[in-house]
């Protein structure tokens, strides 16, 4: 890959911040580990993407590096020199988070040293379960780079923050930690703590009735069809969406019923899915329409 940043994201020098930015999804969006399983070359690029946008998505560091052509660090995006460093899900940070201290917004201190700030891009699932992260503050001088592993908890979503106390007494910090944007999910959609899923399913279970295995969170639940259920019609399995960081509450599952022909047809069967139209009622597609 081209270690010309600009190459990297697929914008001009003159690109905005905005244009840098929204460049920077798109391409996180494509070449997420997470959507590409196991391709060690798709990791790279991934990488290589992040290193770009953190250099470029700073304008302090854009300056230097359109000046001296540096390559800027690796990592996350983030600022006041704190830096990201992979660590594995679940992980058990060093230090625990702070309660929620700034929702959607607004600013706020604490910690005997400067507040540092962390920017994350976080996958679907991992911002629904909880996951971690580890980030190097600056030590003193001439000591390493502090490593402090920040635990995110289950249930946050894009524009949410939160800190992190690192350390005690005149070293202590504040960490301001902020979820910039939690990438789209194949299955799950979100709608504050509840979770919505496409259910698709056969003439024959939605007709004769049936028990099906839909994915949540936690694993798979059993959601019984009864016969006769409609098209679009919509179950609620309680407990298995989000639960809120911030009201501690759990929302539902909302089970959308999809019935779909199979991929083929058979020219068979074709007449048994026209005798299909002589049952139904002239109205059936706008009932009570004038």
């Amino acid at each position: 890959m081209p270690k010309d940043f600009y190459v990297r994201l697929g914008v001009a020098k003159k690109a905005s911040p905005d244009e840098i930015k929204k460049a920077y999804r798109k391409l996180a969006r494509q070449f997420h580990p997470d959507v590409n399983p196991g391709n060690k070359d798709v990791e790279l690029r991934f990488k290589e993407i992040n290193e770009a946008y953190e250099t470029l998505s700073d304008p302090a560091k854009r300056a230097e590096y359109d000046a001296l052509g540096m390559s800027g660090g690796g990592g996350g995006r983030t600022r006041h020199s704190a830096r990201e460093e992979e660590a594995p899900f679940g992980g058990q940070g060093e230090r625990g988070f702070g309660d929620f201290w700034d929702i959607f917004g607004g600013m706020g201190g604490g910690g005997g040293g400067a507040l540092s700030e962390v920017h994350f891009t976080l996958p679907f699932r991992e911002a629904a379960r909880g996951t971690s992260r580890t980030i190097l503050l600056p030590g003193d001088p001439g000591k390493s780079p502090d490593k402090v592993s920040v635990q995110i908890p289950a249930g946050v979503d894009a524009g949410m923050a939160f800190t992190v106390q690192a350390g005690t007494g005149p070293r202590g910090r504040a960490i301001r930690v902020v979820v910039d944007e939690v990438l789209p999910d194949p299955l799950f959609r979100r709608q504050g703590s509840d979770l919505l899923l496409d259910c698709p399913v056969k003439l024959s279970e939605i007709h004769f009735g049936a028990a099906v295995d839909v994915p949540t969170l936690d694993g798979e639940s059993r959601l019984k069809i009864p016969p006769g259920t409609k098209a679009g019609q919509t179950f609620r399995l309680k407990g298995k969406g989000l639960r809120s960081p911030v009201s501690h509450e759990t929302g539902h599952l909302y089970v959308k019923i999809l019935p779909v022909l199979p991929p083929t047809v058979p020219p068979s069967l074709e007449p048994c899915l026209r005798e299909f139209d002589n049952h139904y009622p002239p109205d059936f597609r706008w009932k009570g329409r004038s």
